[in-house]
């Protein structure tokens, strides 16, 4: 957004900075072309990024979980999965990973224009097009919520969305009932929780809102429980399948967040520096100076830190008690900082500061190094070697291709009475998104996640199975496949290549002979 994008005032609060109907209509035009500009050309390098690179570990297992409809799943709510399965059920379990991409990519085009219009409330239309455009040039926002097939694309356009309706909502006149707004934000809530638990804290902010002073006469009318009970009814699929799996579900993300409590700042430390990476160091900083002392309307402030700090808070105080957390879980919060940096960047272009071009330009440049870096590794234009550890990242990061070509050559899934195996959920992943077997991988070690409600492992027994193993956990599947099958033999070392240089091998071996049962933790039973 060049800094001569012409100062149309906010919705609310603010002072008017055009004065005749003709320089409106002029401004609101510019202002509507820059943010097609930035939705177009966003878009269209998120495809390109989408069309290059492989498909990652939970991309690969999202492919694999959701062939078979469930109500919810395993790991996540559903509507991430639906979407997946939906794709596939149209396109057939082949498609391409742009393909399958497709639909988060086009999610985060009515995020960005969201994020511009959640500002604009407070702040104006230039102010959102400066958090639309630094919301699109965070490395978390571009690659994982803008474009790969994870829970988190979904959540962010559903919140806010979720935000913009409920703002409407209370803000109204007392005189007015305002059903359309908040139907609407219990809706948009309740598809946010069909997408990821990490909506709760999100709301829980929003209702806290409801309770201040300012908003509380609504709780004595019919339209916030209206909502709620919208929101609830939507959420009800991943309650009710919860019920039939003895709530796997919560317990396992409960579970995650467990630990011994003690304070740990070193892991405390990490976390931090970790969402400094998703977000840009410098994003981070300036983040967090705009919500606590750039200049916001009183309401605004209210507003965007009751959405984003419970979120923020709750995922960062875990870890500094010793429990676990992971860098992407307060993402959602941190969205709800970015009209904050809007509105305080394009105070500054007002004043004549050229500060917040610069910091736009190196997010800009250096998000395109960190995807253009990306690429030259993980994808098949990679242009060099590597070494060990870069390899061994790969293998979980990337699809393995080599496994695909090396059981097409030798034509071993034609092997009747013959499944796939593998010994956890990662594994099965990427076997799934490789092959594409007609039926999914067959998890038979404890940890098969969302596999183990795709059927009963044990159901195969008296069958033979492949198993693909890497050098280094060789000798761990072989002990695995010798205490439940009678025999094994390797049939095959598969190389996979990136930009036709190696980057790691797998040896698959064929297990005779499904004899011992395991111990099925979940599931089909």
């Amino acid at each position: 957004m060049p800094a001569s994008t012409p100062k149309v005032g906010p919705e609310h609060g603010n002072r008017h900075l055009t004065t005749t109907t003709a320089s409106v209509d002029r401004d609101a035009a510019v202002v509507t072309r820059v943010l097609v500009t930035l939705i177009v050309v966003s878009t269209a390098a998120r495809l390109a990024f989408a069309g290059l690179l492989d498909l990652g570990q939970d991309e690969a297992y999202a492919l694999s979980v959701s062939r078979t409809f469930q109500w919810s799943f395993f790991d996540h709510p559903p509507l991430a999965f639906w979407t997946a399965g939906a794709m596939q059920a149209l396109f057939g379990r082949d498609l391409v990973p742009w393909l399958l991409r497709l639909p988060f990519i086009v999610m985060f085009a009515g995020t960005t224009w969201a994020t511009f219009a959640l500002t604009r409330r407070f702040y104006g239309a230039a102010a959102g097009l400066w958090a639309a455009t630094l919301l699109n040039t965070a490395p978390f926002f571009f690659a994982s919520a803008g474009s790969w097939v994870v829970p988190d694309g979904p959540l962010m356009l559903t919140l806010l969305l979720a935000a913009l309706c409920f703002d409407r909502a209370i803000a109204a006149p007392t005189d007015r009932a305002n059903w359309p707004d908040w139907l609407l934000a219990g809706g948009f809530a309740g598809l946010a929780l069909l997408s990821k638990y990490q909506a709760i804290p999100v709301l829980a902010g929003a209702f806290v809102l409801l309770v201040l002073p300012a908003n509380r006469h609504w709780l004595r009318r019919p339209q916030p429980y209206a909502a709620a009970a919208v929101a609830l009814l939507l959420f009800s699929p991943v309650l009710v399948w919860n019920l039939a799996n003895g709530w796997v579900s919560f317990v396992f993300q409960l579970g995650r967040g467990g630990g011994e409590r003690h304070v740990d700042l070193m892991l405390f430390g990490i976390l931090l520096l970790s969402e400094a990476a998703y977000l840009l160091p410098w994003m981070l900083v300036a983040l967090l100076f705009a919500a606590f002392r750039g200049v916001a309307p009183k309401r605004g402030r209210a507003f965007l830190g009751a959405l984003a700090l419970p979120t923020i808070l709750v995922f960062n105080v875990l870890p500094l008690l010793g429990a676990q957390g992971l860098p992407h879980w307060s993402m959602a919060g941190w969205l709800f900082l970015f009209p904050f940096l809007g509105g305080l960047m394009w105070a500054e272009v007002v004043r004549g500061r050229r500060w917040p071009g610069y910091f736009r330009a190196v997010s800009i440049l250096t998000t395109a190094a960190i995807v253009l870096g990306g690429l030259s590794l993980m994808s098949d234009w990679r242009i060099f070697p590597g070494t060990d550890d870069i390899n061994r990242y790969l293998v979980e990061a990337t699809s393995w291709s080599g496994v695909r070509q090396g059981f097409e050559d030798e034509h071993l899934l034609d092997r009747p009475n013959t499944f796939i195996g593998a010994m956890g959920w990662l594994d099965a992943a990427h076997l799934g998104e490789a092959l594409r077997p007609a039926q999914p991988p067959v998890v038979l070690g404890g940890d098969p996640r969302g596999f183990a409600f795709l059927g009963n492992a044990n159901a195969h027994l008296g069958q033979d199975a492949y198993f693909v193993a890497t050098p280094e956990n060789l000798e761990d599947v072989r002990r695995f496949i010798t205490a439940h099958f009678d025999s094994v033999e390797r049939v095959g070392d598969f190389l996979t290549a990136k930009g036709g240089m190696p980057a790691y091998s797998h040896i698959v071996l064929l297990a005779h002979h499904f004899s011992t049962p395991v111990v099925v933790p979940y599931g089909v039973k």
